[in-house]
């Protein structure tokens, strides 16, 4: 029986990324339009909020988002490759977006409270699927927690089910949790984290 591959690796997505080809963009599970009309009540582009797309791969989610109107877009990915592969799409399409090689479950770059909201797509399911899953997933969640604004909310996407995903964020109790729905494929979680201090 083959192993099953590291997705909590770089290693994995790099040579995944780089098979694919530059010109390939792949958006994890679904699209920004699937989601966009969902969102729109949490956040608007005339509010100009700073948002990270964590773990964003060859996505077109950042200039998606961009050309929704949105002003300050950041997306990051511990692959090379894929930052690579965005870097050189960006001169042709969209400029402003910062793209940066950064691990999820260490975003020391960032300063406390950077951020406005995090997205993520997928990623918190891949570090669940990596090796010593449960101490990266709190590591990631607990950095999320870190750079989010004190009302800023992290929308987390994923395969799994609420039960097998609730555990990596609660372990930190300041977190609020709620499941929502906003558009995304029905067979897909949404969650929407706040902190909780912000609601109080």
């Amino acid at each position: 029986m083959a192993a099953r591959p590291d997705y909590g690796s770089p290693e994995y997505w790099d040579a995944r990324y780089i098979s694919e080809g530059n010109r390939t963009s792949h958006d994890c599970y679904f699209n920004y339009a699937a989601i966009q009309k969902g969102l729109e009540p949490f956040f608007k582009p005339a509010k100009a909020e700073r948002i990270l797309i964590v773990g964003c791969g060859t996505s077109t989610m950042g200039e998606d988002m961009l050309a929704a109107g949105f002003r300050d877009v950041t997306c990051m990915d511990f692959s090379s490759a894929a930052i690579r592969i965005l870097t050189q799409r960006q001169v042709v399409k969209q400029p402003s977006i910062k793209y940066l090689v950064m691990d999820v479950r260490d975003m020391s770059a960032f300063s406390d409270g950077s951020f406005d909201a995090v997205i993520d797509k997928g990623v918190l399911d891949s570090v669940v699927c990596g090796v010593a899953n449960s101490a990266a997933a709190s590591s990631m969640m607990d950095e999320v927690f870190r750079i989010l604004s004190p009302d800023g909310a992290c929308f987390v996407f994923s395969n799994g089910t609420y039960a097998s995903r609730a555990p990596y964020i609660d372990s930190n109790p300041a977190w609020q949790i709620n499941q929502i729905s906003i558009g995304q494929p029905i067979h897909f979680l949404a969650l929407y984290l706040r902190k909780k201090a912000a609601l109080s």
